[in-house]
């Protein structure tokens, strides 16, 4: 084998390595509002043995312009800009129009999970000028839509999206 071959397969399996070796995504589960006007929402945290904000792999509830949604470039909410109630579990924010709230991250997106797997979120309650939607156990996963990505991305969905009009 001449030294350019040697370079060239040396280089070909540096490229495969850097495409195939980090494929864990993250999977972000974002609320859109998309009405005229703030909308209320509130949602619980299922039960866990850690502190359910962190359970939910976001921490702090985040916000981005709906827009910007591809970025991911999420601004953590202030402490004056959600109540958490650590008793019920529960996230109360207020979302302004055309904005995203990201309430939950996991790993890679599962469209049908195993029955034992349980979605962080037990409910989410949606409040706006368009009327409350109510969401509760499967229905909470199954209400959010895979955005898709670019045709040059690889892997599974990374952001999914529930849209309040």
């Amino acid at each position: 084998m001449t030294d350019y071959m040697r370079q060239s397969v040396t280089a070909l399996i540096l490229v495969l390595t850097s495409l195939t070796g980090g494929c864990s995504f993250s999977t972000d589960y974002v609320i859109v509002n998309s009405s005229g006007a703030s909308v209320q929402i509130i949602y619980t945290i299922a039960p866990t043995s850690i502190d359910p904000l962190a359970a939910t792999g976001v921490g702090i509830p985040a916000m981005l312009p709906a827009s910007q949604l591809s970025g991911r470039e999420w601004r953590k909410l202030s402490a004056t800009e959600f109540a958490f109630d650590r008793v019920n579990r529960t996230v109360t924010v207020s979302l302004p129009p055309n904005q995203g709230l990201l309430i939950t991250r996991g790993g890679d997106y599962n469209p049908n999970p195993p029955l034992a797997q349980k979605f962080i979120i037990e409910e989410i309650r949606i409040a706006g000028p368009n009327g409350e939607i109510t969401l509760k156990g499967d229905a909470v996963p199954k209400a959010f839509v895979v955005v898709p990505k670019p045709f040059y991305s690889f892997g599974p969905p990374t952001l999914l999206k529930l849209t309040y009009t």
